[in-house]
């Protein structure tokens, strides 16, 4: 039984897709730095930095093997394309619409412009929800202070 490296590459990117956006849904709701480290805040056994690790990690994954994946498949993608430049792009207003619409989503999150800032608001504010029922440091990061610098 030989090694499918493409098979590899292929299962990799799904599963590195999947992983990430979990852990983009996780950070998107998990609180800020300072409720999560003081109320030792974890999902699924995970606390806010690893979560973070995870994400960033399985980011530079993601990326990596999508390079092997488009190295891979490299001659298959040359063909397609010069298929597409011989016959002549078939779908131009799609790929208008489709740059377009890329565009307005990074202007309007940039600007902050509703719907893209009332997305992030939500966000904030489920952020903001995880600490309202406990009792709030009584300095910031305190949770990293050794005993002796807390009680000056």
């Amino acid at each position: 039984m030989n090694f499918k490296t493409r098979g590899f590459v292929s299962f990799t990117l799904t599963l590195s897709f999947i992983i990430l956006s979990l852990s983009g849904i996780v950070l998107y709701i998990m609180p800020h730095g300072r409720v999560a480290y003081w109320i030792n805040w974890k999902i699924a056994g995970l606390s806010k930095d690893n979560w973070d690790a995870v994400h960033t990690i399985i980011g530079f994954v993601f990326m990596l093997t999508a390079a092997v994946h488009f190295y891979l498949n490299w001659t298959a993608f040359m063909s397609y394309l010069k298929s597409k430049v011989q016959k002549g792009i078939q779908l131009k207003k799609e790929l208008a619409v489709s740059v377009i619409f890329s565009g307005i989503i990074i202007v309007g999150t940039l600007w902050d412009i509703p719907p893209f800032s009332t997305l992030m608001d939500i966000g904030e504010s489920i952020k903001e929800s995880w600490g309202t029922d406990i009792e709030r440091a009584p300095i910031p990061h305190a949770e990293l202070m050794t005993l002796d610098n807390f009680i000056q």
